[in-house]
């Protein structure tokens, strides 16, 4: 740790004579690259991070990145052609992401839309006005993802929708894609419309949605995935560190917070409270700081305090915990803050309680944003991280940190419920998928193709591998005696019964990967089933 804290103060000085030495904004030109040339969290990140946490990137993906840069680089310099001309494009494909609601879901969206363009051979481009532009590192080698500021972008205001070009049955050459929380191209995901975008030269997609678990069951990606992620519950963290790597300016402020306040000797305990489905998102709930506390000294993550008839048992040299709060609401900080200072921990840990920021309200300006992502990265070199259910800023952090959170459950229908656990620990680093895109049994039965699976696994054992991604809508709702994840409406068998059923030994040797694997990765990735139940895996 004390190397950590020397190498937080070299970088500090580094990234001063870098950043400064540094002055033009201009958007990249065709002839040139982004001037966001420097990026030095791409070579440090990893050096802020305990060695545990330092993952060996899969020869797929590291490969299959290759292969994209060099076609990016390529693609790139024919932009303009390819819209005004899309004929004389040759073989380029382009994919535009644009983004939609707050720092945490625009970060999904570009993530899965980074896989779906990496799958498809499709140049990844961002819009230059939005946020990730201001805050991100150009993530691909001699060239950029900026939609450069010469280029005509009235071409793509002008592009049809996917539900037009689905009813009209032509395609052309632009199509405009919504893959979004309450504006949803169902359409994307049957096999017979990713084969007719085939062919079309522009896609612009706008997101705010983690959708790669779904990108799993499309029966061209899901060997694809499985090879560049052997271990599926950790690709997000790949895609994290790859994708999300903070330009000069936000790393400056995240090597010098943590060489100040968080590195050196101690456990560092990271929590990101938010609290969701009510009219002020930054408000103090005083029911949910009880159930915070709960967790946090019912799990022994932080000590209890002393009063006046619990023994003190002191430790020597006393043990240092550094707890980083994350929330809109700095009350919930001040309040842990001040019972550490006015009652001593039984054990005699010092704990010390920090935050980056607290705005109050929440809002799309640019400053708040560069401390979002600040805070998803100090949260990510937390030891243990506690976070809120169903949180986007929650899954970026717990991506880049590599870890299984334990969730915090303060959703207001949560506190009603009396036998739920303060917080439960997830089984992935990975998001859940909000929107499993099943609301019909009808659309289910239309996106299952004949072939879709091999003959040893057969279409059955792929329908129930596609209603367990339906069932996975957010974190597990631990329900009375252990029943685990939520099951599709009309289910009538107990969830602990059904999962058994499905996960069967001898399906198991049967199916392999290509079956049984993936439905179990889909659960695990959506917190979706405990570690009795999947032990034995």
């Amino acid at each position: 740790m004390a190397s950590r804290a020397l190498l937080s103060s070299v970088i500090t000085a580094m990234l001063f004579v870098m950043i400064f030495s540094r002055r033009s904004t201009r958007l990249p030109s065709f002839q040139h690259m982004s001037q966001n040339a420097i990026c030095v969290s791409r070579s440090h990140h990893s050096y802020m991070m305990k060695p545990s946490r330092v993952l060996s990137v899969p020869p797929a993906f590291s490969s299959a990145l290759a292969e994209y840069e060099k076609m990016h680089s390529k693609c790139y310099h024919s932009l303009k052609q390819s819209i005004t001309n899309p004929a004389a494009g040759g073989s380029c494909k382009y994919l535009v992401h644009y983004e939609l609601d707050g720092l945490g879901n625009r970060l999904l969206g570009l993530v899965s839309t980074f896989v779906f363009s990496l799958l498809t051979n499709r140049v990844l481009l961002i819009d230059p006005k939005g946020q990730s532009a201001k805050l991100l590192c150009e993530p691909f080698a001699n060239s950029s993802w900026l939609v450069p500021q010469e280029f005509p972008h009235f071409h793509l205001d002008q592009a049809q929708s996917l539900e037009k070009a689905v009813q009209s049955k032509k395609f052309g050459s632009m199509v405009h894609v919504w893959v979004a929380s309450l504006h949803r191209d169902q359409d994307i995901f049957h096999h017979q419309v990713r084969s007719k975008l085939k062919n079309v030269t522009w896609i612009s997609l706008t997101s705010n949605l983690y959708f790669v678990p779904r990108l799993f069951t499309f029966p061209e990606f899901w060997k694809p995935l499985m090879s560049l992620f052997p271990d599926v519950r950790m690709a997000f963290t790949h895609l994290t560190r790859y994708l999300l790597l903070p330009q000069d300016h936000v790393w400056e402020k995240i090597v010098r917070f943590d060489s100040t306040y968080l590195s050196g000797p101690g456990k560092q305990l990271g929590i990101q409270i938010r609290l969701h489905h009510r009219d002020d998102p930054g408000e103090f709930d005083q029911r949910s700081f009880d159930r915070i506390l709960e967790c946090l000294i019912g799990k022994e993550f932080l000590p209890m305090m002393m009063n006046s008839t619990t023994e003190i048992i002191s430790a020597h040299p006393p043990k240092r915990i550094k707890v980083f709060v994350a929330s809109l609401q700095g009350r919930y900080f001040q309040e842990l803050k001040q019972m550490y200072l006015k009652y001593p921990s039984v054990d005699g840990s010092l704990v010390q309680i920090y935050t980056f920021s607290q705005e109050g309200v929440q809002n799309e300006s640019i400053q708040q944003a560069t401390n979002a992502l600040a805070e998803m990265w100090l949260l990510g070199f937390s030891d243990v991280l506690v976070t809120s259910s169903s949180s986007t800023f929650g899954y970026i952090a717990q991506g880049i940190a590599g870890v299984r959170p334990y969730v915090l459950h303060i959703r207001p229908e949560d506190l009603k419920n009396c036998s739920l656990p303060a917080c439960s620990r997830r089984l992935s680093p990975a998001p859940c998928n909000h929107q499993p895109y099943f609301e019909e049994e009808e659309n289910l039965e239309r996106m299952i193709p004949s072939d879709s699976v091999e003959s040893s696994c057969g279409p059955p054992t792929f329908a129930l591998w596609e209603e367990a991604v339906a069932a996975c809508q957010c974190e597990a709702r631990l329900k009375e005696k252990g029943e685990s994840f939520m099951l599709r409406e009309g289910d009538n068998g107990g969830s602990r019964a059904w999962f058994e059923r499905e996960l069967d030994l001898e399906v198991r040797a049967e199916c392999s990967i290509t079956g049984l694997a993936m439905r179990v990765e889909s659960f695990a990735a959506c917190g979706m089933v405990d570690e009795r139940q999947i032990a034995a895996i």
